[in-house]
């Protein structure tokens, strides 16, 4: 999003899609509002007009996210005045489709062709020509163009009087709700958590005798910042796109059917297939959680909440998980700069083996089968024995040793 740089008179034009490239930097620095770093405007001249666009660039480690879509490759910039005004000298020149909000270029757009693409921003906004409320999806290209189109918002929901009056009305079969699905919402997963959320009172955030009471979900006005995160706590996918330059709706992603739903392609991904994976991914959650409520003898425990460990379940992930991992590095496919494994939570298609997430869950699940004596005899989380526990694994997780190998591309009999 562009720097808030605008005062009254100021940097006011064009809104919308334009073809245009970088022709100048303006000589004076835009200071920045509202505690925003101050920046350096980058001049597009738009095609076939006599008009331009602004590109403001914050004088700030972050210009790499505004600069990157216009520079590919950029992965680090120099912070400073003279060293982005050199950088910014060396920007292609090509004529690129961009985004552009009263004068002001929020992104680059994909171009015409087919693209990979996955979910970057939910947003919710209101349609001047008839006031309706629309959700607003933006997804990110490999290359940092942007895709987006709108949908209809039809979810009602309030805060009551006390938690058991909470009410949400939710329709999958919206089609906001349908893009969020092809997008890695898991339909049955999200139900599950809803129901939870209603049973123990906790749907919305409320203001409660001892402070906030946190909630599933902060704002009944706006809960697009929770569903974001369930798509990325349920595991985020990647679609192929094809944008096309439709003569009524002008440069966007391809439509079809009677409601011209915006065609979402899967992505097919070589070797494990994304329906195994995301399988074994609805165990890894549902295995992890009762471990640590099984540990911490808490029945409202949990091991990760919007993608990223709770305070109960970061001591075992660091007592249970990564000794194991550690001592079976090929369960990962990543690795730090010391070579040892980088262990992304959650778990992608990416950044794990689809035999290592069955392995680190039949880790929880035999541990738990164990017995609490033999359990807590390998997981003591206030002195931990990693060896201990290293030892039971080669026993009892064998699967650990014999399967990091195996060929993840299929079989044919």
């Amino acid at each position: 999003m562009p720097v808030n740089v605008k005062e009254e008179g100021e940097y006011e034009g064009l809104s919308g899609t334009f073809k245009a490239k970088p022709a100048s930097v303006a000589d004076k620095v835009v200071e920045g509002k509202e505690g925003r770093p101050d920046a350096l405007r980058v001049i597009f001249e738009v095609e076939d007009q006599d008009k331009t666009l602004s590109l403001f660039v914050p004088i700030h480690a972050d210009a790499v996210g505004r600069l990157r879509p216009f520079i590919p490759g950029l992965t680090s910039v120099t912070a400073t005045e003279a060293g982005l005004r050199d950088l910014i000298a060396a920007m292609p020149t090509d004529a690129v489709t961009v985004y552009a909000n009263n004068g002001s270029i929020w992104s680059r757009v994909a171009e015409v062709g087919v693209h990979r693409a996955e979910l970057s921003r939910l947003m919710l906004f209101t349609r001047a020509s008839d006031n309706e409320t629309r959700a607003r999806f933006v997804l990110e290209t490999p290359d940092n163009t942007e895709i987006s189109w709108t949908a209809p918002w039809k979810v009602k929901a309030s805060r009551g009087a006390t938690p058991d009056k909470d009410d949400i009305a939710v329709s999958l079969n919206d089609s906001a709700f349908q893009y969020l699905c092809a997008l890695g919402l898991d339909a049955r997963w999200f139900e599950v958590e809803m129901s939870e959320a209603y049973q123990k009172g906790t749907l919305f955030a409320r203001l409660g005798l001892d402070g906030q009471v946190p909630g599933f979900f902060e704002d009944p006005a706006d809960i697009t910042p929770e569903l974001l995160a369930a798509v990325e706590r349920h595991g985020k996918r990647q679609v192929q796109v094809e944008i096309v330059d439709h003569p009524q709706y002008g440069l966007g992603p391809k439509r079809a059917g009677q409601i011209k739903m915006v065609q979402l392609a899967p992505v097919v991904v070589e070797g494990a297939g994304n329906v195994e994976f995301d399988r074994e991914l609805l165990r890894f959650y549902e295995d992890w959680d009762n471990l640590t409520r099984v540990l911490l003898a808490r029945d409202d425990a949990r091991f990760l909440i919007g993608g990223k460990l709770t305070g109960d379940g970061r001591p075992i992930a660091m007592a249970v998980m990564v000794p194991a991992i550690q001592a079976y590095p090929d369960a990962v496919k990543e690795r730090k700069a010391d070579g040892t494994p980088a262990i992304v939570l959650p778990p992608t298609l990416d950044s794990w083996k689809l035999n290592g997430l069955v392995c680190v869950n039949f880790l929880a699940e035999r541990l738990m089968a164990a017995g609490p004596e033999t359990l807590f005899e390998l997981v003591n989380l206030g002195d931990p024995n990693p060896e201990k526990l290293l030892v039971w694994i080669a026993e009892n997780v064998k699967e650990f040793a014999s399967d990091m190998d195996a060929d993840e591309g299929g079989e044919t009999l």
